[in-house]
């Protein structure tokens, strides 16, 4: 299996393959704010195409003709109009929120493997091999299986009377 063979080699290729996963996760999340302005211009409230709201929750803008005016998600409105602003704005929040949750928790993961592979290289796990332990339960006997269909109870209850 790998880590749980104390296995040096499978353990690095690990801490490689995780270490290359937080850094796609930093560029996926840096290129999403670099380019949250742009994301804005281009698809802050696009107007709906009929009958795509049937399925999509849309937001309703009421145009100057008293006219329904439907538009896909994200739409963020500020006094009754589309805002640019507001759209940036939110944008920017949510990726950094993402950030400040994927990030630090990916590198704990890092760090943690990490001090996995030392203690390999240390020799601290030698000798250790993981034997997963299963527990089966025994089998009840006639006298506890009827305590379980509520047999042997009705029984007490009757001594009682």
């Amino acid at each position: 299996m790998g880590a749980e063979q104390g296995d040096s080699r499978k353990v690095k290729l690990y801490l490689v393959w995780i270490s290359l996963s937080v850094i796609l996760n930093a560029a996926y999340l840096g290129t999403g704010l670099y380019f949250v302005d742009q994301f804005c211009r281009d698809h802050n409230c696009d107007k709906a195409s009929e009958g795509y709201c049937t399925h999509t929750v849309c937001a309703v803008i009421e145009d100057k003709n008293a006219t329904d005016v439907y538009y896909k998600p994200p739409c963020l409105i500020e006094d009754g109009q589309p805002s640019h602003g507001l759209c940036v704005t939110t944008m920017q929040q949510d990726l950094v929120l993402e950030m400040l949750i994927v990030l630090p928790l990916s590198l704990y993961y890092v760090m943690v493997v990490w001090s996995l592979t030392l203690k390999i290289k240390r020799g601290d796990l030698a000798g250790w091999r993981a034997d997963p332990h299963v527990h089966v339960a025994e089998a009840a006997d006639e006298e506890q299986s009827g305590l379980l269909a509520g047999e042997q109870g009705s029984e007490d209850q009757q001594e009682h009377e």
